[in-house]
């Protein structure tokens, strides 16, 4: 599973499953419009997703670890220096715009 079929299955197993928020309180808390955020719960659009400078908050709100998002089931696996990559971009998500470019990743 990918990153963003990941975080598509964590919202709507936190928002519409559990409940812990609807999605316009979500939408609210990440700063976007909720026209925005239905897109992310619709079957229709697979691809919409939060932006990735989203993804510390969610897991704030949601209560799901970045290495959820990643479908990181074991993060003792990874190498320190992955580890160190992941928390780096967790603690400076103005670097995140530089690593998408980098790896050819547009949302």
């Amino acid at each position: 599973m990918d990153v963003k079929q990941n975080l598509r299955q964590i919202l709507q197993q936190k928002i519409i499953v559990e409940h812990i928020m609807d999605q316009n309180e979500f939408a609210r808390a990440l700063g976007e419009s909720p026209q925005n955020a239905n897109k992310w719960f619709n079957p229709n659009t697979p691809n919409a997703v939060p932006n990735v400078n989203h993804y510390v908050k969610i897991t704030e709100l949601l209560g799901v670890t970045i290495y959820d998002i990643f479908g990181i089931n074991d993060p003792s696996f990874i190498s320190p220096r992955i580890r160190k990559i992941i928390e780096s971009l967790n603690d400076n998500p103005e670097s995140i715009e530089y690593v998408e470019r980098l790896l050819g990743i547009s949302n």
